[in-house]
């Protein structure tokens, strides 16, 4: 009989790394569409690739279980400890990193929100 294997065993570094890529490229490949909400979705998934590629690295060191637990969807605290283990990081990169995390952007990119609001730069422009 064939053990199962653990879920946490099975979501390794490289998955999560090809995962990442594939909501990339995803992104990149929708066609520009004239609406007000066109962009939600490339939004979602380029916010989840970022998510995704700091625990690509955080997972060659920490259990599965670590990095949900410990670091969940925040952003800025996935990037710090992936920084930890060699992640090289612009300070422009940050901010905008910081500014997705601040912002609760990856669930405005995922539910509808009513009202008016506007990403801002990070450098006030």
């Amino acid at each position: 009989m064939i053990e199962p294997t653990d879920d946490d065993e099975r979501t390794n570094s490289l998955g999560l790394f090809n995962t990442a890529e594939a909501y990339r490229l995803s992104a990149m490949a929708l066609p520009k569409i004239e609406h007000r909400h066109a962009e939600k979705p490339r939004r979602f998934l380029y916010y989840h690739a970022l998510e995704l590629y700091p625990k690509a690295l955080l997972r060659q060191e920490h259990s599965m279980a670590t990095v949900r637990d410990k670091f969940g969807h925040k952003i800025k605290l996935l990037v710090r400890e992936a920084e930890t283990l060699g992640l090289v990081v612009s300070e422009e990169d940050r901010a905008v990193l910081g500014l997705i995390d601040d912002a609760d952007a990856m669930i405005d990119s995922r539910y509808i929100r009513t009202g008016t609001r506007a990403l801002k730069h990070p450098k006030g422009k």
